[in-house]
């Protein structure tokens, strides 16, 4: 178990196969990560006490690499992640709802 940045403790989970994953909270509260699993890169979200959702970013995306995740002013989610073969540097972006 881990000491979360508020003191709370955390239960580290398994995730089958993901990998190069990227973690940021938001003002609210809300989790929003990035990874790769299968070959994909996922992007996940979990409202303040809600649940998890998992979207596939590019499914295309066969080695992708490490990810990284970041939140502008506007509120739009970043995720830059490489992509193995051929070494690309790709960008996908999720505006807030």
């Amino acid at each position: 178990m881990l000491a979360g940045a508020r003191g709370r403790r955390i239960q580290p989970r398994a995730a089958d196969g993901a990998a190069h994953s990227a973690l940021l909270v938001d003002t609210a509260g809300a989790l929003h990560g990035s990874y790769t699993a299968a070959g994909d890169v996922r992007f996940a979200t979990k409202p303040a006490g809600g649940a998890w959702s998992h979207t596939t970013v590019d499914p295309f995306a066969d080695g992708a690499g490490f990810s990284a995740l970041a939140r502008d002013a506007a509120s739009t989610l970043h995720i830059v992640y490489t992509v193995t073969t051929g070494g690309e540097l790709k960008h996908a972006e999720r505006c807030a709802p």
